[in-house]
């Protein structure tokens, strides 16, 4: 069986401003980060230590599932979430979910693709 992780597109934006002044003058300044935080290797690793029966692959076309994963960015460390989903060859979701630990996102939708198959 064989899996293909997708792209994460998922972001994580971070930002600050601060200000002052006394009788001498003023000033402020700001500053703002965002990127993307792609999980890609780090599915494609968990995958291949927790999902031992499927194979990733980097060809759609040879892809029982395809499954992406997107990290919630710009929160407190144990408010992130991790949103999987997975999606059978015709395209059509067959599992979502959001969970905390990327290992019991893995895992989870193993199982699924483990079923699914069946």
């Amino acid at each position: 069986m064989r899996v293909l992780v997708a792209d994460s597109q998922s972001w994580e934006a971070r930002g600050y401003s601060a200000g002052g002044g006394n009788e001498n003058g003023w000033g402020a300044t700001s500053s703002y980060a965002g990127g993307a935080r792609p999980q890609t290797a780090e599915i494609i690793k968990t995958l291949n230590e927790r999902c031992l029966e499927i194979t990733v692959t980097n060809r759609l076309d040879k892809a029982d599932f395809v499954l992406t994963l997107d990290h919630e960015g710009g929160k407190g460390l144990l408010q992130r979430h991790n949103m999987i989903a997975v999606f059978n060859k015709d395209g059509d979701v067959i599992f979502s979910k959001s969970t905390i630990s990327l290992g019991n996102s893995v895992k989870d939708a193993c199982q699924v693709m483990l079923g699914a198959k069946r």
